[in-house]
């Protein structure tokens, strides 16, 4: 008879990851974090400290400010060694982290913060007085008083991250906002600290006995960046946190040591931080916070100080970073051993810079990138070289003491085992390898069905054939379930409406009949488990009947082009390619044709703002363009028009490119298009 009796009844709780870390790794300064307010002070701790901190600072919002198990708690700050504390201050009295991005439209803020029921807002001052000065005036009295459609405000706390002096006049901003008494309570973080530090120590979850917590309640809860419809609510509990961490910290994916140093750029409010947040204090890596300092120069300046070995950000941060190296030759990374990236597809032009470069890492630097979604936790897959799988070699006794081996399945077409630098491999060989979206982790289960199939009881599953293409589906411990407060996700391809409201607040799950979450991919997975994304089903250009995937034919452009554009107009100047962008357009014989958007910038000179490429050279680039997919791709493929600009193309939220803005702004000026091939959005 089963019994659960020959093994402790140990709750996985997000908490005991500090504990772990500060027990065994917290002696000696192991976190730097560069200042918001003050972004030339570098503030070092340990993780012996970090917990001390947030132990006092959950003590403090349970006891002072009234805050209980199962409340939610909004954050809305930077990558700093407060905000980490936070995190575990908040899921450490059992309320809920929600991270906030700051990112997001007004509106968007008011809708998520009223949606969760947030009763306090953690932020970090410069977003009030730098970034958004009207965020006092604009959110904040939207969720203190009540609304016009009945709803009733649950914001009861704000709480600037910041110490007494630098919190003084945010305090006197926020009282001069507000003169009634039914607003909110302002405090002070380092205040709230101090306050916990005196008195009587302080346990998690109220010193309760570890076996009688659930697991399985909430611990954080992040939204989607809404693309269809509004943001979505994705939930993760203790459980799914520590279990997807130990998954993605296994050696054949982050696989950090105690030796390392890891610079997370992903934002701590972005996507349950990639899972850093729980993976860092579970090896004991030593971190580098950047703070808001994102640009090209201070990135480059901590990589070179901590002498980093492992960074990880999105496509966008790492042009800066490129960009700036480029300009200042002197400068080396060779320390530096592995660069993550994901939110977008990473151009080939910067995976060849970090690893074929000599002055990082030596020339050794690993770079890989992941694929996941807010609703995986959010790590699906990563990109590290796995070479393909082979059988153990046939051994033969040749005597006592000596065993030959004869390998009858030698290729000499198979890669050798070179897992760190892959030297051996040919650049075609590796480069393909790590522009895939990579195999998935542990606890990720993958399939891919014939589209349209998802509804079906039983929707016929696709081969592992790197040929067939079907739409991406996942389970697993980590994977969502459904969304906060029973919302249920739109279907992509069929809702592309930026004022679509809708939602369906009622208890149906986010599933297929069968139990898998649609991810609204079109992918093919190859015999190894290899995922290659073919496109986003709302991305895919159909024309005459036929797909066009957008992600292949900009693809195609930087393996054309090797990430230059030689220009013989009437300037005569060189322009480098920078990104990318393939949308469909609506064509009234082929229903759709693929437009090109392509980011370039002057070499060797500094652009002013207001630059825009010349006609003429700008329809040498379009030339140049299409002349050299006619080698790479299809002539069907082949867009009908280039649009050549200077400025970044429009990002989302979340760093990825707004292909629903530029879908929108080229169909609204196609005829314009049509007679030139330069523009700006």
């Amino acid at each position: 008879m089963a019994s659960r009796g020959y093994v402790q009844d140990w709750p996985l709780l997000t908490p005991t990851l500090l504990d772990h870390a500060a027990r065994v790794h917290g002696v000696g300064a192991r976190i730097a974090s560069r200042g918001v307010t003050q972004p030339h002070v570098i503030r070092h701790s340990s993780y012996g400290s970090l917990r001390m901190r947030a132990l006092a600072l959950a003590k403090a919002i349970s006891m002072r400010l009234g805050i209980s198990s199962g409340d939610n708690v909004a954050t809305m700050a930077f990558n700093t060694t407060q905000h980490l504390e936070l995190w575990y201050a908040i899921m450490g009295i059992g309320a809920v982290c929600h991270t906030l991005n700051p990112r997001y439209s007004h509106e968007q803020l008011i809708y998520i913060m009223q949606h969760a029921g947030d009763v306090a807002l953690f932020f970090d001052g410069p977003l009030l007085v730098d970034d958004d000065p009207n965020l006092l005036h604009n959110i904040i009295p939207s969720l203190v008083r009540p609304a016009e459609g009945g709803y009733m405000p649950t914001l009861k706390h704000v709480v600037a991250m910041e110490d007494a002096q630098n919190a003084a006049p945010l305090r006197t901003a926020f009282d001069a906002a507000f003169a009634s008494k039914d607003h909110a309570h302002f405090h002070c973080m380092e205040e709230l600290v101090e306050w916990g530090l005196v008195g009587v120590p302080f346990s998690w979850f109220h010193g309760k006995d570890i076996r009688t917590l659930d697991e399985n309640m909430p611990a954080g809860l992040c939204y989607t960046s809404g693309t269809t419809g509004r943001p979505k609510g994705v939930i993760y509990t203790h459980r799914s946190n520590v279990l997807h961490a130990l998954a993605c910290s296994s050696g054949s994916f982050y696989g950090w040591t105690v030796n390392d140093t890891c610079l997370p750029v992903v934002p701590l409010f972005h996507a349950n931080a990639w899972a850093y947040a729980f993976c860092a204090p579970m090896a004991g890596v030593k971190l580098v916070f950047p703070g808001r300092s994102l640009d090209g120069r201070s990135l480059v300046d901590l990589l070179v100080a901590y002498k980093v070995t492992v960074t990880s950000g999105v496509p966008s941060v790492w042009h800066g970073v490129v960009q700036f190296l480029q300009q200042h030759t002197h400068i080396c990374l060779p320390h530096l051993l592995v660069v993550g990236s994901g939110g977008s597809a990473l151009p080939p032009v910067l995976l060849q810079y970090f690893r074929l470069n000599q002055r990082i890492g030596e020339g050794k630097c690993e770079v890989f990138q992941g694929w996941g979604m807010t609703e995986l936790s959010p790590i699906g897959t990563i990109s590290r070289i796995h070479v393909p799988l082979e059988p153990l070699p046939t051994p033969r006794i040749a005597s006592t003491s000596v065993i030959e081996v004869f390998d009858d399945h030698k290729s000499s077409t198979t890669p050798p085992r070179d897992l760190h630098s892959c030297a051996n491999w040919s650049e075609k060989q590796s480069s393909a390898r790590l522009l895939r979206a990579g195999v998935p982790i542990y606890t990720v289960q993958l399939r891919i069905v014939e589209p349209d199939s998802s509804d079906k009881a039983l929707p016929k599953e696709l081969p592992w054939d790197d040929e067939s293409v079907g739409q991406l589906q996942v389970r697993g411990a980590a994977v969502v379930r459904r969304y906060y407060g029973g919302v249920v996700a739109e279907d992509a391809r069929d809702n592309d409406d930026t004022n679509n409201t809708t939602h369906h607040d009622d208890d149906r799950h986010n599933l297929t009949v069968d139990g898998w979450f649609d991810t609204g991919d079109l992918a093919a997975i190859d015999a190894s488990g290899s995922i290659r994304i073919h496109d986003r089903v709302k991305d895919c250009i159909k024309s005459g009947g036929e797909w066009i995937s957008s992600v292949d034919l900009e693809a195609a452009v930087w393996e054309s082009l090797r990430g230059g554009i030689e220009v013989q107009g009437s300037s005569g100047a060189t322009f480098l390619l920078r990104e990318v962008c393939a949308i469909g357009i609506p064509h009234p014989r082929w229903e759709e044709r693929p437009l090109l958007v392509v980011v370039v910038e002057k070499k060797g000179e500094q652009q002013p703002p207001s630059f825009v490429v010349p006609d003429d050279d700008a329809r040498a680039i379009a030339m140049n363009i299409k002349e050299a997919l006619l080698a790479t791709v299809a002539k069907w493929w082949i867009p009908e028009h280039v649009v050549v600009m200077c400025a970044p193309l429009p990002k989302g939220s979340t760093g990825k490119v707004d292909k629903k803005l530029i879908r929108s702004q080229m169909i609204n000026t196609v005829e314009r298009v049509a007679r030139t091939t330069t523009s700006k959005l």
